[in-house]
């Protein structure tokens, strides 16, 4: 019952979730499975929000137990909340209206570092105890989900729609064991989106014409400054991962979906 990172967009600012599992229309096109379409929430006549906060750790669970020995063991220590907001309402009655989310997720998670036990000739010859790196060390992860939306009511059968998201993550991994905490590995990861929707309902048809644009950036490996790296075989290893990588990308989609 460990933590685990968050969804993309927030809970509060999904309106429901529907499930599809055949006889897919053309909008769906391509599943031979299951999929799940979320909707998100859009603002009405009446100016409604929310502010929340959830907090837990590790005294929130049960101990683990060993059937073998018939012993309780604590749980690894973790620490994590959630917060935000959520607001909409009109801006032009009847016509014109807004909603807004914001949430932030914190995450700290331990992980131990266990070195190898070395001989005294060893501490001699590489200058220093492995012992030194031994115990507990956070693992923080933070994330943070924007998403606003402006739905216009042009008509009974006509709606537009501008919406737009951001997400934006840091996280340490990759460390533990005999993997010091400089061996981590440093994740950063920001996406962003823009979509435009105009919707009809015509006599027998409905018209989907959209243009999104997403533009995201991840990064991930050993952190520039980190020093580098050093391997001692079956003690610790310090220092820099031996691999980095950022990724980028850009995509700008124009649909229309007559139905």
């Amino acid at each position: 019952n460990l933590p685990t990172v968050k969804q993309p967009i927030s809970i509060d600012a999904i309106q429901s979730v529907q499930v599809n599992v055949s006889n897919y229309d053309v909008t769906q096109k391509g599943y031979t499975g299951a999929n799940i379409n979320a909707a998100t929430k859009s603002g009405t006549n009446e100016f409604k929000g929310s502010v929340y906060y959830v907090t837990r750790d590790d005294s929130f669970v049960g101990k683990l137990y060993n059937r073998a020995s018939d012993t309780y063991t604590d749980q690894r220590a973790f620490d994590e909340s959630t917060k935000g907001f959520t607001f909409g309402g009109p801006i032009i009655k009847d016509k014109l209206f807004f909603f807004v989310n914001f949430e932030a997720n914190d995450q700290d998670n331990t992980k131990n570092v266990n070195p190898g036990t070395a001989t005294p000739a060893q501490i001699a010859l590489i200058g220093f105890n492995p012992a030194t790196f031994a115990g507990s060390t956070t693992a923080p992860f933070r994330e943070k989900l924007g998403f606003g939306k402006l739905t216009f009511q042009a008509a009974d059968n006509h709606r537009i729609e501008l919406t737009g998201s951001i997400r934006k993550e840091t996280d340490t991994r990759g460390f533990g064991g005999q993997d010091a905490f400089s061996r981590g590995e440093r994740v950063k990861n920001d996406v962003y989106t823009v979509r435009l929707e105009d919707r009809f309902v015509g006599n027998g048809f409905l018209n989907i014409a959209s243009i999104d644009y997403l533009k995201s950036d991840l990064t991930f490996g050993a952190s520039s400054t980190t020093d580098f790296g050093l391997n001692y075989q079956g003690l610790i290893n310090i220092g820099g991962r031996p691999q980095f990588q950022q990724v980028g990308q850009k995509g700008l989609t124009f649909r229309d979906e007559l139905s």
